[in-house]
């Protein structure tokens, strides 16, 4: 099948080539995370069908799936080597990208949907957070904050939206991958973007592209403190579970999960 070229927590990367000799790459799940495969081969097709930029789908096979291959490396590759007319045409790319999958009609999918999006978010952070109870305080503090949120509909969310996770091809096209679609606050997922790049260092980005995405929503700016909140208490409380699970508590993790409560002003 070819050599692994990326592994992680979401799973095995390998080169590969189709029945028909085109080269592919292959994705696979190992463990408990096998039921995975049919979700991210369902997010594809549907998402390719409706000619929304992803890699195309091949074939499912195994417990894996054969996809585009895209040669050119993530987004934040070419960003980081890239001049500053370029950079910004990317960032809008990037940005427009997810302004994209938020205006997809919501009723071409088939996704459970949770009405009261923000209360369902805190009960399953409630859920995971229970094993170590680190952050019961401020996860009240939140809760009671959600009273006073204006909701707002539900549409389409990648749930992991960040430079690594979109490719860019050499002709500068963007693709995006790793999708956990689900329906939900299309702030959520914008917040959930910016935190990230501002706890891994990378301010100047995540302003840049928070200002992008506004272009298109100013109505972004819409509680959208509350929404930093709680997409940084949910990585934090994920990353909590899976460290302490794994025994896997890296200079890595432990520094980002500092600039994480320092984010959320514990």
């Amino acid at each position: 099948m070819g050599a692994d070229f990326e592994s992680g927590f979401a799973g095995n990367v390998k080169l590969a080539k189709t029945p028909d000799g085109r080269q592919c790459v292959y994705k696979s799940y190992s463990g408990q995370l096998e039921t995975l495969i049919d979700e991210e081969w369902d997010t594809l097709k549907f998402l390719h069908g409706l000619g929304y930029s992803v890699p195309e789908p091949y074939d499912r096979r195994d417990n894996g799936i054969c996809m585009q291959y895209i040669d050119g490396g993530t987004l934040w590759d070419n960003y980081q080597n890239a001049g500053a007319v370029p950079r910004w045409e990317m960032m809008k790319k990037f940005s427009d990208l997810l302004v994209k999958l938020h205006e997809i009609n919501l009723d071409k999918v088939n996704l459970p949907r949770d009405e009261n999006f923000v209360q369902g978010e805190i009960a399953r952070i409630r859920q995971i957070s229970s094993k170590f109870n680190d952050y019961d305080m401020f996860i009240n503090k939140l809760d009671a904050a959600s009273k006073n949120v204006v909701s707002r509909p539900l549409c389409l969310i990648h749930n992991d939206y960040h430079p690594w996770n979109v490719l860019a091809d050499k002709q500068g096209s963007l693709y995006v991958i790793d999708f956990v679609l689900t329906a939900g606050d299309f702030r959520y997922d914008v917040a959930w973007t910016y935190a990230l790049m501002k706890r891994t260092g990378f301010e100047a980005f995540a302003e840049d592209f928070l200002k992008e995405y506004r272009n298109y929503r100013p109505d972004i700016d819409s509680d959208f403190e509350f929404f930093i909140q709680l997409s940084n208490l949910r990585w934090l409380v994920n990353v909590m579970a899976a460290t302490r699970e794994n025994d896997d508590a890296s200079p890595f993790f432990a520094e980002m999960i500092k600039q994480a409560e320092g984010l959320m002003h514990l």
